[in-house]
């Protein structure tokens, strides 16, 4: 291994992922990236590799990138977990077999083994292992002092509010604008529509991050999120709320007057969903709730009035959300008994959330009819509900009880398939 340059000297790294889910594209493999954009900001040149947890592949990648790197940053696959294979294979190699202090451009900064979001650090000195336990340092906030730190700060607020997954609500909406006048809203209420949503889930995401900063910062899953890794502090995060309420409501005061006194509820809501996982299993449904809001909010948006179609559509989007979270409780499920939190896992078992989910994603299909049944709609929407049947219907094959590999493809990307797709059929039925 080539042995590390000076202090603030630039060189080569290397990243290695030890995963079974992210070497199956089952999983996203957050702690690498984090770990290679902060090697990147600093001005490194960074390799990359994904290995599953196997002996024999974690020392085969651990030399190959040894002998071009001056440093080989590692994570997952050791410390806590049940597979402790990384330290050993690295130990054997001739690397260091725990944590040690890096260089990394401005400063020195720390890695421990403890944590998963970063498990062990695998170099030299000069030529000398280092074998010194140290405690993780998180990295400083990013400053604005360029164009390269400006895009790490988009990157780190679009990851804070996990910006993609807008897909989820946001068709929807657009679902409620398009029945509620049976036809193509004006450009003007689409924009503002589109501009609330954003504004509105924004709030709600950063939020979420904000009160539950502690409680991720414990679970070895979302320890790496921004503000529990340090990426961002409180105060930034506070602003950026600040704004994201400020963008919501400027939106709604462009829309018809009755969103206008409806305006309050989404976000009371959106502040009380993250204290329900402290008191109750019943916190899934409360989320349904709050993302069902869309398809009514835009109706009432459009209309200035809310039938009971809107209610149908807005409880079958409802049923969805709060069925498919009944699936994202199971990647937490032990944490959350350690942590004394609840959910519907906890209280009733993985084959609980299984039964629930399949309960709740049924009531999504009858409730999709119900809202098609009080409409003039045509055979196209009728073709959406059924592709939205046989998409659920799908996506409860790709898991069951005990077996979790293919959690990550059920959860994010059917459920975005699911949205776009109904979507899709409702707006070339009424076109």
């Amino acid at each position: 291994m080539p042995a590390l340059p000076a202090p603030g000297a630039e060189m080569r790294a290397a990243v290695l992922t030890v995963s079974d889910r992210v070497s199956r594209d089952e999983a996203d493999d957050a702690s690498g990236d984090l770990l290679a954009e902060l090697l990147r900001d600093d001005g490194h040149e960074v390799e990359r590799a994904v290995v599953p947890d196997e002996a024999a592949a974690i020392a085969a990648a651990i030399e190959e990138l040894a002998g071009s790197a001056a440093l080989v940053l590692t994570t997952g696959g050791t410390g806590l977990a049940r597979c402790e294979r990384t330290r050993s294979r690295a130990h054997r190699t001739g690397c260091s077999r725990v944590a040690s202090r890096a260089w990394s451009g401005r400063r020195w900064w720390s890695i421990s083994p403890a944590r998963r979001a970063v498990a062990a650090t695998a170099t030299r000195f000069s030529g000398r292992r280092s074998t010194m336990p140290c405690r993780f340092s998180p990295p400083s906030p990013p400053r604005i002092g360029n164009r390269r730190g400006v895009m790490r700060v988009a990157r780190l607020y679009y990851r804070l509010v996990r910006f993609e997954h807008t897909i989820f609500a946001l068709p929807f909406a657009y679902v409620g604008a398009f029945l509620a006048v049976q036809g193509v809203p004006s450009a003007h209420d689409l924009l503002w529509i589109t501009i609330a949503m954003v504004g509105a889930r924004s709030l709600a995401m950063a939020l979420n991050r904000l009160i539950d900063a502690r409680i991720d910062a414990a679970n070895p899953r979302t320890a790496s999120r921004e503000l529990p890794s340090g990426s961002l502090t409180r105060a930034a995060v506070v602003l950026f709320c600040l704004l994201a309420l400020a963008v919501y409501l400027l939106a709604v005061w462009q829309l018809d007057p009755l969103v206008r006194w409806l305006a309050p509820i989404p976000v009371a809501m959106f502040v009380v969903y993250p204290y329900l996982k402290r008191f109750t299993w019943l916190c899934h449904l409360w989320l349904g709730a709050v993302d069902g809001l869309a398809p009514v909010g835009a109706w009432a948006a459009i209309k200035g009035e809310l039938p009971w179609q809107a209610w149908a559509l807005g409880a079958a989007v409802a049923a969805w959300v709060a069925g498919f979270d009944l699936f994202y409780a199971l990647f937490d499920v032990d944490v959350d008994r350690e942590q004394g939190l609840h959910s519907w896992a906890t209280r009733f078992g993985e084959r609980g959330a299984f039964q629930g989910a399949r309960a709740l994603h049924f009531s999504t299909i009858v409730l999709l009819a119900a809202a098609g049944s009080g409409l003039h709609v045509g055979a196209l929407y009728w073709a959406g509900v059924a592709a939205v049947a046989g998409l659920l219907l799908y996506e409860h094959t790709l898991v069951r009880p005990g077996d979790l590999r293919r959690l990550d493809a059920a959860f994010f990307t059917m459920n975005g398939v699911i949205s776009v797709a109904f979507f899709a059929f409702v707006l070339a039925d009424v076109l």
